[in-house]
């Protein structure tokens, strides 16, 4: 309802809270989307004349809120939507098949003989659309810093054409400055094929409402490694443990996920250039070698019970059930 991808519906659905129990399940925020919230300011305000905060964000005894993390819980208190009116409510994350062993291993050959892949080196593979909040700059600099220690791998371009733009030249950059980054693998292997050959999962994302990710890559029996980010910090709570990441990457006291496309390219090509340069980046950001860390075999299962455990469909059901049941 607050997302705005209907303003319509919107309003629809703040006008019927007088008479029905509402429960919002909120992944992401309007503001977060400026054609979203531009979309709703005009309906709501000037079509309609109402308060665009009173008709997202009602605060009515009739109306409950269900969160995917606690930074949400939060954000609606900022929004004067008192916690009482907030349930916690994360996504449930399952894998089909991850224990069947030689189902993995025939994957693995099929990928590793399709994407041709060096087979002396690790795969370190980022499961994702490259869209700019993933931050596929910061991928291309790992794969040109570290080009020699393993395979990177991405696995889908945008849909958006919009977002398309920058990405084609993400890989015309990397053809022209010859950085082995295999982009596109999802559209010549299947989706669990990639996840089988990966031997690290790679995250590089700026923003992540819920951050599944943090958690689908233990289920396929392999660490994360790359930017952390705070939605991490519920599944820490919760017993996680994250052993590969870091908080960001700092040149001149700026952090590079904050530079721009010709910014985040300049800076990749100088260290491309200049080895002393490159080694002076790495040493001023120690955190960076956590990508390269061994894992046991005990930290991975443990990891992959808690998660099992704590984020199942059916625990998830559970909780929302004891929603309707509380509220509804």
């Amino acid at each position: 309802m607050n997302l705005g991808k209907n303003p319509i519906l919107t309003a629809v659905l703040n006008n019927l809270v007088d008479e029905r129990k509402i429960v919002n399940h909120i992944h992401d925020f309007a503001e977060d989307r400026p054609e979203n919230i531009k979309a709703l300011e005009k309906l709501i305000e000037k079509d309609f004349g109402d308060s665009l905060s009173a008709t997202i964000y009602p605060d009515h005894e009739n109306y409950h809120y269900a969160v995917l993390n606690s930074s949400y819980v939060e954000r609606l208190a900022q929004l004067s939507i008192p916690t009482e009116c907030v349930s916690l409510l994360p996504n449930p994350v399952s894998v089909a098949n991850i224990g069947i062993q030689d189902e993995i291993l025939k994957a693995k050959e099929k990928a590793q003989k399709l994407l041709k892949v060096n087979p002396e080196l690790p795969n370190y593979v980022y499961p994702v659309r490259g869209i700019r909040r993933k931050n596929l700059g910061e991928f291309i600099l790992l794969a040109s810093l570290f080009k020699d220690r393993a395979n990177w791998i991405t696995t889908l371009p945008p849909l958006n054409p919009v977002e398309k733009v920058e990405y084609d030249k993400w890989k015309k950059f990397c053809i022209k400055e010859q950085i082995p980054l295999f982009f596109e693998a999802g559209e010549i292997c299947a989706f669990g094929e990639v996840m089988a050959l990966a031997d690290r999962c790679v995250t590089t994302s700026t923003r992540e409402g819920f951050g599944m990710v943090f958690l689908e890559s233990w289920l396929f029996g392999m660490p994360i490694v790359g930017r952390d980010l705070s939605v991490s910090k519920d599944f820490r709570d919760a017993g996680i443990k994250f052993n590969g990441l870091y908080q960001n990457l700092n040149h001149n006291e700026t952090d590079f996920a904050e530079f721009d496309q010709k910014q985040q390219m300049k800076l990749i090509k100088d260290f491309l250039d200049n080895t002393d340069s490159a080694n002076n980046f790495i040493a001023k950001n120690p955190l960076l070698k956590n990508i390269f860390k061994d894992f046991s075999l005990e930290f991975i299962k443990g990891n992959r019970e808690l998660i099992k455990q704590q984020y199942s469909v059916e625990n998830y059901g559970k909780k929302l059930l004891s929603i309707y049941k509380t509220f509804v």
